[in-house]
């Protein structure tokens, strides 16, 4: 709110989609995350799913939303403002002209603290693809088995995917971390209403959910300007929760064998 950015939006969004699918409004939720598209990196790994998934309704929702916005779009700014608008991202990016990765708590913003590579960019993209690809697929393939919104995985799962989608996003802004408010929520509920299957699980997922939940410790990483180190925490807590739905799905396949 204090930087006059729309990610309280996107959270809107996304969680208004998560509803729909809960409630079995395919086409509703289709069209939520149709409207989030003004930022494309934090809807469409979540489209990408649907497709995989098969969830036609809300794929048609999606993509006729999608023609809708990007049709308003071209009537407010015409092909020249498209131009101009994909001309000044590509000469900001090459630039870093109001584009700090160290603020970036993703893999991109990780990589380039790390590894000093902020002026090195066809090196950075490359790590980023060679490591966000198969994060990704790694999150697609823990969807396995039945689309079942009213199954507490089936929040597990929506919650990696909102972490799989933060940490390969390619921007990714302080306040953008508004998001990780759903993911939180969510986990924190499968925690309390006892399914943990794994006792390790269930500390490491408290532990994780205090830490996030410390803002000052947060404005004091945001203070220094090292936000990107955050991703590290998103990355070891999207690694427990995949554990955790790895554990639940060799559970259900072995029940289905049996």
């Amino acid at each position: 709110i204090l930087n006059g950015q729309d990610s309280i939006v996107s959270a809107f969004l996304l969680t208004a989609a998560l509803v729909s699918f809960k409630r079995n409004r395919d086409s509703t939720g289709g069209v939520c995350l149709g409207l989030g598209l003004y930022k494309p990196q934090l809807v469409l790994p979540f489209a990408l799913l649907l497709l995989v998934k098969r969830r036609w309704a809300s794929l048609y929702a999606f993509t006729g939303t999608g023609i809708v916005v990007v049709a308003l779009s071209l009537a407010m700014t015409g092909w020249d403002g498209v131009v101009g608008y994909v001309n000044l991202i590509s000469w900001m990016n090459r630039t870093h002209y109001t584009i700090y990765p160290e603020h970036m708590a993703n893999i991109r913003g990780l990589f380039e603290v790390v590894f000093g590579l902020t002026h090195s960019t066809a090196l950075t993209n490359l790590l980023i693809i060679a490591v966000s690809a198969p994060l990704y697929l790694w999150c697609l393939y823990l969807w396995k088995g039945n689309w079942d919104p009213n199954h507490v995985e089936f929040d597990l799962k929506y919650a990696h995917l909102m972490l799989t989608t933060l940490l390969i996003s390619y921007h990714l802004y302080p306040y953008d971390l508004v998001l990780l408010g759903l993911a939180l929520i969510l986990v924190f509920g499968y925690v309390l209403s006892g399914s943990v299957q794994i006792l390790i699980v269930r500390v490491s997922l408290l532990s994780l959910l205090t830490v996030f939940c410390f803002p000052l410790g947060l404005h004091f990483i945001n203070e220094a300007q090292q936000v990107a180190w955050v991703s590290l925490l998103i990355f070891i807590f999207a690694l427990v929760v995949a554990k955790e739905i790895s554990f639940v799905n060799s559970k259900s396949d072995a029940l289905a064998m049996s």
